[in-house]
């Protein structure tokens, strides 16, 4: 079972509503439900509300990384890519230092699980 930490990301919250806008709400439903279904745990949740994926300095997320780069946290956990970056060469980066340091990706939308 990995420790995981549940990443939560919404570039613009107030007003948003429709298919389009997956709630933090939604978003934790569905974190949960694929670690759940993995073994895994989410032992630290992480929100970056108002933030655009487009940067990479959100402060949820540097410091999720920070903790898998430590041991302190096997993975991370989102909702679907997008919620990740919006930035390959950025999900490149992130993707690098969460796999330097033994680290796990999972995508509940995407069905993408980097520790299996």
């Amino acid at each position: 079972m990995k420790k995981l930490a549940g990443y939560v990301r919404v570039s613009r919250v107030a007003g948003r509503s429709g298919e389009r806008f997956i709630s933090p709400d939604v978003q934790r439903e569905r974190c949960e439900a694929v670690a759940v279904a993995g073994g895994h745990k989410i032992v630290r949740w992480f929100e970056d509300l108002d933030e655009s994926g487009a940067k990479a300095e959100r402060p949820g997320f540097q410091k999720c990384l920070s903790l898998i780069e430590s041991g302190e946290l096997d993975g991370i956990v989102v909702a679907k890519l997008d919620r990740f970056s919006r930035s390959v060469a950025d999900a490149a980066d992130a993707m690098r230092r969460i796999d330097a340091a033994g680290g796990a990706l999972l995508s509940a939308e995407d069905s993408l699980d980097t520790s299996s």
